[in-house]
């Protein structure tokens, strides 16, 4: 079971970067992206049959409800009540309230999905980009993010972490990137900038990009930037630069523990709803 992102840690730098992003309904995905000319290097449109799993060819689903490193409620499953294609371009990762369900070894009131591309599909460098529309409410955590792909030998942090979209249901207008590594003495280190989005990221549809080359990672919403890291600033941090080799990809919806904070009651059912991956070159 690989890790959990845990934010309790011995050494962090935390550089902060408060940006005011328009929010308004997402437009025309190609317009969003500046990409009209330009064509994925590798995508998923989620245009299977409704009820069917993502394809098997690019994610597998990961299981468990040990909290993930964060103390979280949900035990992840590999139920298709948890995770489908809807038969209309979309995916749906579903965290419905079950008191009481058995998670092989744990009990867990929210069951939800973590599907990643581990063995399937890994990049190196590029534009990474997502449209998706996130749930609200206290205790919601969807994620889109990238491990490197040396994580199952080495381990979490030491194989590097960068986060495409992280939407927290408490912050409802947060837009934060975050890099993961670890100092020379292998204790984790992060590096994390945030914006500011003019209404809340659930009042629809917006496309979240992350472009990774060999200096730098820049952030994007519907388009326009609200964030920059650099190798320097990471090497300044104290972090090492851990970025310079492929990665594996997450979608996943988190309920609860001490980053997404108590979920609000009466909450049954979450959806994070995605349109589309999309990676394209530098």
């Amino acid at each position: 079971m690989i890790r959990g992102r845990t934010t309790q840690v011995v050494a962090l730098v935390a550089v902060l970067l408060a940006v005011v992003v328009t929010a308004g309904a997402a437009p025309n995905a190609a317009v969003a992206l500046g990409a009209k000319k330009a064509k994925p290097i590798w995508r998923d449109e989620f245009s299977g049959r409704a009820g069917s799993a993502p394809s098997s060819k690019s994610w597998t689903t990961q299981t468990g409800g040990n909290g993930w490193g964060n103390g979280e409620l949900q035990c992840y499953t590999s139920s298709r009540a948890n995770s489908y294609q809807n038969g209309k371009g979309v995916l749906v990762i579903s965290a419905l309230r079950q008191p009481g369900h058995a998670c092989g070894g744990t009990t867990n009131d929210y069951t939800s999905a973590r599907l990643v591309t581990l063995g399937k599909m890994h990049r190196k460098y590029g534009r990474i980009a997502i449209r998706a529309k996130v749930p609200a409410g206290n205790g919601v955590w969807p994620a889109f993010w990238a491990i490197g792909a040396d994580e199952p030998k080495v381990k979490w942090p030491r194989s590097g972490e960068f986060d495409v979209l992280e939407a927290l249901g408490r912050k409802p207008k947060m837009l934060k990137t975050t890099l993961h590594g670890v100092d020379a003495k292998g204790k984790h280190r992060y590096v994390t900038k945030e914006g500011v989005a003019k209404k809340p990221l659930s009042s629809g549809w917006h496309v979240y990009t992350i472009t990774w080359t060999k200096k730098s990672f820049t952030a994007k919403y519907d388009g326009k930037v609200y964030a920059k890291i650099t190798k320097k600033q990471v090497v300044r941090s104290g972090m090492r630069w851990s970025f310079d080799k492929p990665f594996y990809f997450v979608l996943n919806l988190a309920i609860g523990g001490g980053y997404a904070g108590p979920v609000a009651a009466g909450t049954n059912r979450k959806d994070f709803l995605v349109d589309w991956v999309r990676i394209y070159k530098s």
